[in-house]
């Protein structure tokens, strides 16, 4: 099992990285998923698939930690398929969580 810190070491380790200057098409990490499932629309344009999830999980798997209801490219897909999301105030996250924020307007 990864630890918090070897997570946030991969994490860290992307600093600068940039998807849409990317020189091939989509994000790294949309690359990734597509090439792992198969489904070449995840590997972007980086404009059309947001990324943010799949820099999370592609850090998780770098890092040799799973995660239940990961890999995917979407948070309530990740609720789907067996994430079990607690609802905290963000004031009360601790070191390891990941913390999804959702926007509603």
């Amino acid at each position: 099992m990864a630890s918090a810190q070897d997570v946030l070491g991969v994490a860290y380790s992307q600093l600068g990285y940039y998807a849409p200057s990317d020189p091939e098409p989509g994000s790294k990490y949309g690359r990734w998923l597509a090439a792992l499932w198969g489904e070449d629309w995840l590997a972007g344009p980086s404009d059309q698939v947001w990324w943010c999830c799949l820099f999370v999980i592609w850090c998780l798997d770098a890092a040799g930690q799973d995660c239940p209801g990961f890999p995917t490219f979407n948070t309530d897909l990740a609720i789907a398929n067996g994430a079990s999301p607690r609802l905290v105030d963000p004031y009360d996250a601790e070191s390891g969580d990941i913390f999804v924020c959702r926007r509603f307007s």
